[in-house]
């Protein structure tokens, strides 16, 4: 009864904006193919935000209120930027503690609200419900006038 914010990276979409767009015969140059849209893009055509040639932002905003209710939002908020490194991802996520975006959870400082995440690992053929995940853990933001203390 309650929708879920979801911010999705994909070390895919890292690549496309570091280096450049991979072309499907970029990722899969064994692929053939005999019939072409006079050279359309009918998914960016169509407005799937994953055929997106131009990322800036490797990351996609959505949310879900039960299952088969995956949306991507409208207006994307959210900032993301992966490195790999020694054999391992490290990712950041960012996004303003208040948005002008309803489907957006407003945070304040000092207050909670909790966190999920899940993992895909493609080279162990996890797709779709195959995954690694963490439970709910929450967090509380931190007061706004309270003073940074080097650990």
């Amino acid at each position: 009864g309650t929708a879920v914010s979801i911010i999705n990276w994909k070390a895919i979409w890292q690549q496309d904006v570091d280096v450049s767009y991979q072309q499907v015969k970029d990722l899969y140059p064994n692929t053939w193919v005999d019939t072409y849209m006079f050279g359309k893009n009918v998914a960016k055509d169509a407005g799937n935000p994953i055929a997106q040639q131009d990322r800036k932002f490797p990351v996609e905003e959505l949310m879900a209120e039960g299952f088969g209710t995956l949306t991507t939002q409208k207006q994307q908020d959210a900032r993301a930027k992966g490195v790999w490194k020694d054999g391992k991802w490290s990712v950041m996520f960012t996004r303003p503690l208040k948005s002008s975006d309803k489907h957006d959870p407003s945070f304040v400082a000092g207050g909670k609200s909790a966190i999920a995440f899940a993992l895909w690992q493609g080279a162990d053929e996890q797709v779709g419900a195959r995954k690694q995940y963490a439970p709910w853990v929450n967090v509380e933001f931190e007061s706004a006038n309270a003073e940074a203390t080097a650990p």
